[in-house]
Order: structure tokens, then sequence, then C-alpha cells
């Protein structure tokens, strides 16, 4: 039985490698798609999938646009003294919002995740303890803010945002 099982995980190990080899030979990369995938979590497929389903850009004048579109803006149900929990919405595009819960997740497994985000999911569910799931989705919509900032400005992600002109405590070289 043991054996079986085995054999199945390798023939679908091969399957994938060569699903994976076809996808790298025949899908355009952009620039777009090369700048995405320098965000963290963010590899060829999901920075494909972000692409299309983004589309252009310019539809979104505000980063806050992206993130609702995304469904990744959080919703409250609030009602004059009735505090309501928060949610996300179920009205928005499902493909972009599942692209980046796994890009979140991808993050989180990874061995060295970006600090900023990191400390966000460690904050949110309180070291790992108690709700994982709206932790995750904080994660994805941070990501969703940083391919929209990758995007418009048109340059990689780094980890330490660039020092402005001016900024007190830069240093001039």
């Amino acid at each position: 039985m043991l054996d079986g099982q085995l054999r199945l995980i390798g023939l679908l190990t091969e399957l994938i490698d060569e699903v994976e080899a076809w996808m790298k030979r025949n899908l355009e990369e952009d620039e777009i798609v090369r700048l995405l995938q320098t965000i963290p979590g963010i590899g060829l497929i999901l920075a494909h999938v972000i692409r299309a389903e983004i589309g252009e850009l310019e539809r979104f004048p505000k980063v806050k646009q992206l993130v609702s579109y995304s469904g990744l803006a959080p919703l409250s149900d609030d009602s004059a003294d009735r505090h309501g929990r928060r949610h996300i919405s179920r009205f928005c595009n499902h493909s972009l919002r599942w692209a980046l819960i796994e890009a979140a997740g991808s993050v989180l497994r990874s061995r060295r995740p970006p600090e900023r985000l990191l400390r966000l999911y460690h904050r949110l569910s309180h070291g790992g303890r108690s709700n994982k799931a709206q932790a995750r989705v904080a994660v994805a919509r941070e990501l969703c803010e940083l391919v929209y900032v990758v995007w418009k400005k048109g340059e990689t992600y780094s980890e330490q945002p660039r020092v402005r002109p001016g900024a007190r405590g830069s240093v001039r070289v």
C-alpha cells in the first residue's frame, strides 16, 4: 500500500513539473510580472494571475480601491450602539483575493518572511494562538497594497524603504 502511494506521489510530482515547465516556456513575461515576482510570496503563476485579474492599474486611482476590489477591505456591521464583527466582502474579484491569500500563506510559511508582515501576523493572531485566518487576510491586504505600490512606481520590492531626499537622518551619498 505504501509503495503504491509513493509511486502516485512520484507520478504527480512529475506531472506538476511538466506543467510548470510548459508554463515557463509559454507564458509571456512582461515588466509588471517581473516586478510582481519581487514581492515575497508571489511567484510566476501568482504574478500572472494578479496581473490578469487587475488588468489596468489605472482603473484604481487609490490603493484603497484596489484593496476593496480584491475583497480584502474590512467591512463592519455597526449600527447605532451595536458594534458588529468586521468581515471581508463577498462581492469582489474572487480569483484576485484567492491569489493574494495564497501569497500570504506562502510568505508566512517561508524561512525568512519580511519582518513587517510577520509582525502584523503575530500581532493579530496573538503569536499564532488565535484568529489565524483573520491575520492571514490582513497579511494578504498588506500584500495587495505592496502590489499596488510596486506596480504603480515600476520599482522592485525592497524590505527597507528608500530614504527620501531631505528626510531627517538621511545619509548623503
